[in-house]
């Protein structure tokens, strides 16, 4: 689902809407960010939700080099779930 270009506010990471990046992964909090794990609650195959996730319930202080994500950013994500497993 294409999603307009936001203006990407201050001290936040905003993703390029046109990238889809599909993920296979464990809903636990192991798996997941405090931010995604709460905020994906809920959800049913089909449902789709934009997060905007506090940088204390994504990465925090230390921030994640590895994802370019800096220290006390804040998070802005969309999910499509296209599919749930047992």
């Amino acid at each position: 689902m294409p999603y307009p270009e936001p203006e990407c506010p201050p001290n936040s990471v905003c993703a390029n809407q046109t990238r889809t990046l599909l993920l296979n992964l464990a809903y636990n909090r192991n798996a997941l960010i405090t931010g995604m794990f709460d905020g994906m609650k809920g959800m049913k195959a089909g449902g789709s939700r934009e997060l905007l996730i506090p940088a204390s319930l994504a990465y925090g202080a230390a921030g994640n080099a590895a994802l370019g994500i800096k220290p006390d950013q804040d998070l802005r994500v969309f999910v499509d779930l296209t599919e749930v497993a047992p």
